[in-house]
């Protein structure tokens, strides 16, 4: 008998379904917050942080490519 699994990836910011997720992990305040987030969301999330990611030179965001 085999068995079929379905994975679907649902953005955290719209609750929408999305082909693809991208786990952006931050950390503020000692709080860690994980969003798995569709491909719009994230290009969202990084031009809003680009000027913190940017002040001080190249940082390492786990959620760019």
């Amino acid at each position: 008998m085999a068995k079929l699994r379905t994975v679907t990836y649902v953005d955290d910011v719209t609750g929408e379904e999305t082909p693809t997720a991208w786990l952006c992990v931050l950390e503020v305040d000692g709080a860690v917050v994980e969003l798995p987030l569709g491909d719009a969301s994230r290009d969202r999330l990084l031009a809003a942080l680009e000027p913190f990611l940017h002040a001080q030179g190249p940082v390492h965001c786990p959620c760019s490519t």
